[in-house]
């Protein structure tokens, strides 16, 4: 898992932003509010940029029609985090799925409306260290070494469903690639999920 560095918003777009939020939509119906797309479009480039364009939960490499921007908490079930700037990766389409995490809550109870005084079930790739809590036995971080991952990194391996074959098969597949020489700007632009 990667650490994430943040979007930050300006003062302008954090302006329409609230009133988006002002409207009572519901957090999904925010997302696609035609107003916010030029925002929608800066998150995917920070995004992408932030994380060389590798998924912020596996780390697999992001790929042209499979990435999207990822909210780590639902925004189906939390609107109020719809945009969060510590809420927005980009993720792959295997960690996004409905299959894996789609819109599984990744909260635990009681919420807190300042995000992040809130305890999640995963490991959270902004507000956490990854490699405190996710170890693996090999530089090329392929074989987890559950043993000594926290419990949380325990939790955040099961969620995720990572010991199945296709996601370790992804993750030897990233590591060959990190190995590779890679024009990122290129790649940014290729693969961001909110074109102008």
């Amino acid at each position: 898992m990667l650490k994430v560095k943040p979007v930050s918003f300006t003062e302008e777009e954090q302006n329409l932003i609230n009133n988006i939020y002002e409207t009572g939509e519901s957090g999904p119906d925010m997302w696609k509010e035609s107003s916010l797309k030029a925002i929608r479009n800066k998150i995917s480039r920070v995004t992408l940029t932030n994380q060389q364009c590798y998924c912020a939960f596996c780390e697999g490499r992001l790929e042209k029609g499979t990435t999207a921007i990822e909210h780590i908490v639902p925004k189906g079930r939390h609107r109020e985090f719809t945009y969060e700037p510590e809420n927005l990766v980009s993720a792959c389409g295997r960690c996004n799925s409905k299959a894996v995490k789609g819109e599984k809550e990744t909260l635990i109870e009681p919420l807190n409306p300042i995000y992040s005084l809130n305890r999640f079930k995963i490991v959270h790739p902004v507000l956490d260290e990854p490699d405190e809590h996710i170890v693996f036995k090999d530089k090329d971080r392929i074989f987890f070494d559950v043993n000594n991952c926290s419990q949380l990194g325990k939790d955040t391996i099961e969620f995720f469903k990572w010991e199945e074959i296709n996601a370790t098969e992804k993750r030897a597949m990233s590591a060959f690639i990190r190995k590779q020489p890679s024009d990122i700007v290129k790649l940014v632009e290729e693969i961001s999920t909110y074109k102008l």
